[in-house]
């Protein structure tokens, strides 16, 4: 009977022993647990604020680029003009543009007078054009004469 006393006694203590260990076992789990929830928890604000500086200098050069594309859009638009200027008053543009107005020029009708001196010939151009757009213009000195 000592024996089982003994034994009853053995097996009490290691019992109580395991349950101890388990106990322990179990705090230091759920300790280790809720720490990896914590990291876990710091990672994820950590990732969106990389997320978000990300995003914000993505939109800056997005930026950036968007005002450097609007500002060689106005520079070529500016040379644009500068050379439609340009063009313009040359000799060539000019009648150009005398061409253009003149082809928006309608009449009813026209009435030539053969017989008056000052009327010139439809088939001298240079005339006509001196009588229709004025005096003014005169046929560059480096196109041939007729």
């Amino acid at each position: 009977m000592a024996l089982e006393l003994a034994k009853g006694s053995a097996e009490r203590t290691s019992q109580s022993a395991l349950a101890a260990f388990e106990r322990e076992w179990l705090a230091s789990f759920e300790a280790e647990h809720r720490a990896a929830q914590a990291r876990e928890s710091a990672l994820h604000v950590q990732t969106a604020r990389v997320v978000a500086d990300v995003a914000d200098a993505a939109q800056r050069v997005i930026d950036g680029l968007e005002r450097e594309g609007a500002d060689a859009l106005a520079n070529a638009e500016l040379h644009r003009e500068e050379r439609r200027a340009i063009a313009l008053a040359s000799p060539g543009g000019r009648l150009w543009l005398a061409r253009e107005a003149a082809s928006r020029l309608h009449f009813r009708s026209v009435t030539l007078d053969a017989n008056d001196a000052r009327v010139p010939s439809p088939f001298d151009l240079d005339a006509l054009q001196r009588q229709l757009l004025g005096a003014s213009i005169e046929p560059d000195a480096e196109a041939p004469r007729r």
